[in-house]
């Protein structure tokens, strides 16, 4: 993506809730959790749900989530990871 391109956004169905989910921010609405395929395959990635913290309730460690996200890469304090903005969230049925 760049200049005249979309940033690309991916549904990625199934994935496991693998740590409490925290809730951050100087105002307390935004929520960080981390997200694994459900077959365990692989490392967790860190989530950030901005604006999020209201689902917090809904939401706990191996519940089973759709999500809507954009990946990208998070700079801070001088460490870079891979991190997955979401968009929304759904609890498996």
């Amino acid at each position: 993506f760049g200049r005249g391109h979309v940033e690309p956004t991916f549904l990625l169905r199934g994935l496991r809730v693998q740590a409490v989910p925290q809730v951050f921010g100087s105002a307390r609405t935004h929520l960080q959790l981390h997200l694994a395929s459900r077959q365990g395959r692989g490392a967790p990635v860190r989530a950030v749900w901005w604006g999020g913290a209201r689902h917090v309730g809904a939401l706990s460690r191996a519940v089973e989530l759709d999500v809507v996200a954009r990946a990208r890469v998070d700079a801070w304090q001088g460490r870079e990871r891979v991190q997955l903005d979401l968009g929304d969230a759904g609890v498996t049925a």
